[in-house]
């Protein structure tokens, strides 16, 4: 072979390996705006709140008197109110960006978290119930629209992939999380303003945020 001959590469080999480059470029690019890592963090907040509160909320309602059938019942509804949380999510998100929409989200969890310690009666546990579980049903939408409008489609399944896995990550630690809280704070009411504290931050951080 001559030494100035030059390898050709196969016309379609070329056509299938452009997709994946510009895919590749896609996501470096992606990952490295703040937007990417902001979506990732409200995401991940609002997913290690959840599981961590639902998986202590009965051992609380029991040290705090709320019968066995009652505590139960009232995890059962957190779930059940996902459901109208994801019909309330719609026109807030028609009115606000999507880090604004976000941001009440994470405000609505906030203000259940805070809210629990206080309960007394079946009509306070009520109030905890609607709101947890409606932020709850919320926040699985924030995922979904805030990957489809700040990034482009060819992207869209690894970025959603990898939020997914920073999501589960976040969601296993958080009842072991919780667990250590109570034991560092003495109390479930001081784990749960935590919480709440953490969910606002993030609730406020996100309504000074811009989606570069």
């Amino acid at each position: 072979m001559d030494g100035d001959e030059r390898e050709v590469v196969p016309p379609t080999v070329a056509a299938a390996t452009a997709p994946e480059a510009r895919s590749t470029a896609a996501i470096r690019a992606a990952l490295g705006r703040s937007a990417f890592w902001i979506l990732t963090a409200a995401v991940v907040l609002s997913g290690l709140a959840a599981v961590a509160t639902v998986v202590h909320l009965i051992p609380f309602l029991l040290g705090h008197g709320i019968p066995l059938s009652t505590a139960a019942a009232a995890a059962g509804g957190v779930g059940v109110m996902q459901l109208p949380g994801r019909l309330f999510y719609t026109p807030i998100r028609r009115r606000l960006s999507i880090f604004g929409s976000t941001a009440t989200v994470l405000l609505v969890q906030a203000f259940a978290l805070a809210w629990l310690p206080m309960v007394r009666g079946r009509i306070g546990l009520a109030v905890f119930v609607i709101a947890f579980g409606m932020g709850n049903g919320a926040a699985t939408l924030v995922r979904a629209t805030g990957i489809g409008e700040l990034f482009e489609p060819e992207v869209y399944g690894r970025i959603g992939g990898l939020i997914a896995l920073f999501t589960a990550v976040a969601r296993a630690s958080g009842p072991i999380a919780a667990a250590l809280a109570y034991q560092k704070l003495g109390s479930y009411g001081a784990v749960f303003w935590s919480l709440a504290a953490l969910l606002a931050i993030g609730a406020g951080t996100l309504r000074f945020a811009r989606s570069s």
